[in-house]
């Protein structure tokens, strides 16, 4: 065994590379991960343009990353609802339904986020 295999395991690289193609799964499948990120990237990019101070750059950043999290546990779930139940069931549907309405109210809340943020450097780029 090398030095690099006693300080990063190969379960450890292992678990890098599952999640990291549960990543690029959730990003090439499924349409509203893409949407996340796109607005996620716009509001970093606002954020760079506005010069944002530490503490807003930590609410924004927990806002997108909570945002990503959340679609791809709800993508997750939907996959499994579907193995387990592929006919129509419907408490399968209110599993779906219950964590889409979760992904929506975060996103609400992290919509609200990056208002409260952005607000005062949009108004007074308009007036």
């Amino acid at each position: 065994m090398g030095y690099r295999d006693k300080l990063f395991p190969k379960r450890w690289r292992d678990g890098f590379v599952f999640a990291g193609k549960g990543i690029r799964l959730a990003f090439r499948e499924e349409r509203h991960m893409r949407f996340h990120v796109f607005f996620g990237l716009a509001a970093v990019f606002l954020g760079w343009l506005c010069g944002i101070v530490l503490w807003q750059w930590t609410v924004l950043l927990l806002a997108i990353a909570g945002m990503l999290v959340l679609e791809m546990v709800n993508s997750a779930l939907e996959r499994l609802v579907n193995l387990i139940s592929p006919e129509w069931n419907k408490i399968a549907g209110d599993v779906k339904d219950i964590a889409a309405g979760a992904v929506l109210i975060y996103a609400v809340f992290a919509v609200a986020i990056g208002l409260m943020i952005f607000a005062p450097f949009l108004w007074e780029w308009l007036s």
